[in-house]
């Protein structure tokens, strides 16, 4: 077994969810686990939702944003 706990990812797709985001981040940054990071996936949002992401962004999230192709397709390149 490592000498560390396993890292934990959780992967946030997000589309024009200004005023859930924040606290979704918020909640995921809250876990009770050793080695975590928040990747969030912005789908091209029309709205303020990079505004709110980019104010939270701490070392242990990753954030970025793209074209919208739909939530499956925000997913996959936050798993890479």
């Amino acid at each position: 077994m490592p000498d560390s706990p396993i890292l934990l990812s959780i992967i946030i797709p997000n589309y024009n969810y200004e005023k859930y985001i924040g606290a979704t981040i918020d909640s995921a940054l809250a876990l009770d686990w050793p080695r975590k990071e928040v990747v969030v996936v912005d789908d091209g949002s029309t709205d303020r939702s990079l505004d709110v992401i980019k104010s939270l962004r701490r070392s242990d999230q990753i954030c970025f944003g793209r074209k919208t192709a739909g939530q499956r397709s925000a997913v996959m390149p936050g798993f890479r």
